[in-house]
């Protein structure tokens, strides 16, 4: 510790070459200074279930972590001009606060809020810039655990959770109207593994519906897929563990118990080679001429993680019938055509199409869109796509051999390893 605090203070470095113990006020604030400019991060050991070493990290935060005058103004971009703006730390600056978590309760949902400026009030109406909406603050709380208590205000740099918001979600700036700003959003990664549910009673279908509902309003990385022919839930997160919290919420918060299939990994189906398929659709529904003409075109595009569906200039379809057509195609790629995976990595053009003013209908059009799009797929090459994870491991120098053999088994790509004393990093 004093060679690494020696390496970036005078007054350390000074003490360490003479062979004498530096004070310790000395200690930290050298120490404050690295961990503030991000060179060093202090680690300690504790066990909370026997509430053993929570006083020592609880001071460290306090001693050693910055605060916000420490820090530079955060900076975000205005909704209606995208220009750049920053706020200060200040009481002075309008309200900007950014909603990183959503909790359900009983009593409804709870919003937690970390303020960057201005001073937020119970009862005050707060503007969210995403969802155009205006919204009242119910309680503020500061919370203990599941315990909160209330307050009347809350200003720069605190924590504080908030009752009564309607509109808000995970990564919502909240703002004044006549200020808005917007801040760096949240990234969510993609789910890669997937479970299968199913209420053990069938009473209870409504209730895990509204359930699963809120726990992924609640957790954007957290996906719900219902299938309407089976009856059964498809839910995806970010691993087995991650899907065994939230099935073990599902059965204590929400008093459903639920049957689980199988974990499955959440594979991709890609394009690889471009092709068009053409539908045509003339036929007599319900005693009445339906028409739908549609071509399109597959594009692979491997910066697209969800398909997008776009026009061709002068594409003979009318304006009317445009938006089932893309609502058609958009819906037939969350089945692939080889495994039934969802398609990623593709741009679906529609290139042409023709119309009939007597017989066009919208039927005939999403028929004619969901044959075309068949039709490119059975002409394209279509492979599977393995979810791919980047990870870290650290071990003793003398087991880093077998590490990197079982890795290579497992077809990993090591990108780099890396010594620190007796320890490596894979």
């Amino acid at each position: 510790l004093l060679d690494a605090l020696a390496d970036g203070d005078d007054e350390v470095l000074a003490c360490v070459l003479e062979r004498r113990e530096p004070e310790l006020p000395a200690l930290e604030r050298a120490l404050r200074r690295r961990v503030v400019a991000d060179g060093l991060v202090p680690v300690f050991c504790g066990i909370a279930l026997r509430n053993q070493g929570i006083q020592p990290l609880l001071d460290a935060v306090v001693k050693y972590l910055p605060s916000p005058l420490d820090l530079p103004p955060v900076r975000g971009t205005d909704p209606r001009t995208h220009e750049p703006i920053d706020r200060k730390p200040s009481v002075e600056e309008p309200v900007c606060a950014l909603a990183f978590k959503l909790q359900s309760q009983a009593h409804g949902e709870l919003a937690f809020v970390r303020v960057y400026s201005g001073r937020i009030t119970s009862g005050a109406h707060l503007w969210n810039p995403r969802a155009q909406k205006l919204e009242r603050v119910g309680r503020l709380l500061r919370m203990h655990a599941n315990h909160g208590e209330g307050l009347e205000s809350a200003g720069p740099g605190e924590i504080v959770a908030i009752s009564g918001l309607k509109h808000t979600s995970t990564g919502d700036t909240l703002c004044e109207r006549e200020a808005p700003i917007v801040l760096e959003a949240l990234e969510f990664p993609e789910p890669v593994i997937s479970l299968v549910l199913e209420p053990a009673n069938s009473p209870d279908r409504d209730k895990l519906r509204l359930a699963l509902g809120r726990l992924a309003h609640e957790d954007p990385s957290f996906h719900v897929h219902e299938q309407p022919d089976t009856g059964q839930w498809t839910i995806s997160g970010m691993g087995e563990l991650h899907l065994e919290v939230l099935r073990h919420r599902l059965e204590h918060e929400f008093h459903v118990e639920v049957r689980v299939g199988t974990p499955r990994v959440a594979y991709r189906e890609a394009v690889t080679a471009a092709a068009r398929g053409r539908g045509r659709v003339e036929r007599q529904l319900g005693g009445k001429e339906v028409f739908g003409d549609v071509e399109v075109e597959l594009r692979p595009d491997p910066s697209l993680t969800t398909p997008a569906v776009g026009w061709e200039p002068d594409v003979g379809i009318p304006s009317a019938f445009r938006k089932v057509v893309e609502g058609t195609l958009a819906l037939e790629t969350h089945v692939g055509p080889r495994f039934g995976f969802p398609l990623s990595q593709v741009k679906i053009a529609v290139v042409g199409g023709s119309s009939d003013p007597r017989r066009d209908a919208e039927m005939g059009f999403a028929q004619a869109a969901s044959q075309a799009l068949r039709e490119a797929l059975s002409r394209s090459e279509v492979v599977v796509l393995e979810p791919l994870m980047r990870f870290e491991i650290e071990s003793p120098a003398e087991f880093s051999s077998g590490i990197l053999a079982d890795l290579g088994s497992r077809k990993a790509e090591v990108r780099e390893v890396s010594a620190d004393g007796a320890v490596r990093s894979i």
